[in-house]
């Protein structure tokens, strides 16, 4: 359900939007960087109504000074102040060789890692919930997961997402879900694939079509 939520509250932020890219950093014509993650809006925001809230706030020139004084001397702490108590903090800052991948091949298609997020979100979060394909979605949780932790996006809470993932692997789909209906056909399927009974890789016993005439 926790995945289902993510990917609906993305879709709402509008994420499958090409013209609204909020996984990296792209970079701007004059070499710089863009920042686009939510964290950095919120921040914006917050410094666009505090500046509105002295302006109109007394009316007063007093206040206005005072304003422009702080933010020249102290306006990054500030702003770093507001994004660190603005909500939950990062488990870890983004690792190199996230960055590194970032820059190198993300960045060129950041529409398309975008939109894979919000559907393996979705997915991960249907197949789990109607406990089809169990081992497969949690194993894509539990990546999904630790990809959020080197990019430094994921919170304590993502720990939930992975020890849950763990207890689903263990067969639950299997006591109520659709895999109770779905593996078994599944298996007698691949059982009977000469592919498997050659490789060994059958489950339990082969079983081989008879030919016709025999």
């Amino acid at each position: 359900m926790l995945w289902l939520i993510e990917g609906g509250t993305k879709i709402y932020d509008d994420w499958l939007n090409p013209a609204n890219i909020r996984i990296v950093r792209m970079p701007s014509v004059d070499g710089t960087t863009v920042a686009t993650t939510e964290a950095q809006e919120t921040s914006k925001n917050t410094q666009r109504m505090d500046s509105n809230t002295a302006a109109t706030g007394d009316g007063t020139e007093a206040v206005k000074s005072t304003e422009s004084s702080d933010s020249d001397t102290a306006g990054d702490k500030t702003v770093s102040d507001k994004r660190n108590h603005g909500g939950p903090k990062p488990l870890i800052k983004p690792l190199w060789i996230y960055k590194w991948f970032e820059q190198k091949v993300i960045v060129k298609f950041a529409f398309v890692f975008q939109a894979f997020v919000v559907i393996a979100e979705i997915l991960i979060g249907l197949a789990l919930l109607g406990g089809l394909f169990t081992f497969i979605a949690s194993a894509g949780s539990i990546g999904l997961s630790l990809m959020f932790i080197v990019s430094g996006m994921a919170t304590k809470e993502i720990f939930w997402f992975i020890f849950t993932a763990i207890v689903m692997m263990g067969g639950a789909g299997k006591s109520a879900g659709l895999d109770y209906w779905v593996m078994p056909r599944i298996k007698k399927w691949w059982n009977a694939r000469r592919f498997a009974w050659k490789t060994y890789f059958y489950i339990d016993n082969p079983v081989l079509k008879k030919k016709k005439g025999k």
